[in-house]
């Protein structure tokens, strides 16, 4: 068996210079899958602790109305912000402001999952430090504590704590968004796995030739 990376063209986002002190953001659509309501308790979880976060959130979908709901039962009105959709200028506008990309995927309820989400390896491609979840493939993009955060899935205190820690550490977060740009680049990165998944293509051409048998007969 051969595995080829689903990729991202790295070469598209440059990295980021300069963030919003304390800015959160998640790209993804309002799906179970995603893990939202985690996300969302765990900056409710912050705010509670004093820090000042600001929670952006792109993308649409069924769980709009469950998750404004969760927002306003939590009290955090004011540090959460519901932006849809948004053109390609804007997200990477959004990524580069952010400090923190956070996406807590969970197996959802039908099992639906991701595997290795495409708007993680885009944050870590901005050079932006991710924290996730040990979900599905997600550990085959992210090494936990080298080019990102790791926790489990379906705990929004495991999620506060992490982003906590990574606002805490200024240094730390810097070197995992370092490493998280140094990973896709040099793993999933489009231009790197063409040849690969060519290479593939073409061993399989070889093996089935190889195996061609030509049977002449007749009456």
């Amino acid at each position: 068996m051969s595995v080829v990376p689903a990729t991202t063209d790295v070469g598209k986002f440059e990295p980021s210079k300069e963030c919003v002190s304390g800015r959160l953001l998640t790209v993804a659509r309002l799906v179970e899958k995603k893990g939202y309501e985690y996300a969302i308790d765990a900056v409710s979880k912050l705010v509670n602790q004093g820090y000042d976060v600001e929670y952006h959130i792109i993308g649409t979908g069924e769980r709009e109305n469950v998750l404004h709901e969760r927002v306003h039962d939590r009290g955090v009105e004011d540090y959460i912000k519901f932006l849809g959709h948004v053109s390609d200028k804007r997200l990477q506008s959004e990524l580069h402001e952010a400090e923190l990309f956070v996406l807590p995927c969970v197996i959802a309820a039908d099992g639906d999952r991701d595997v290795a989400p495409v708007a993680l390896k885009e944050a870590m491609a901005t050079q932006t430090a991710c924290v996730s979840t040990s979900t599905s493939a997600i550990p085959e993009l992210i090494t936990d504590g080298h080019d990102g955060i790791l926790v489990e899935p379906n705990d929004s205190k495991a999620v506060a704590n992490a982003v906590a820690s990574l606002l805490d550490d200024p240094s730390r977060r810097d070197k995992i968004a370092a490493n998280g740009r140094k990973t896709v680049e040099e793993k999933f990165d489009i231009s790197q796995t063409v040849d690969k998944l060519l290479n593939v293509f073409q061993s399989c051409i070889e093996s089935h030739d190889s195996r061609r048998t030509t049977v002449v007969g007749g009456d």
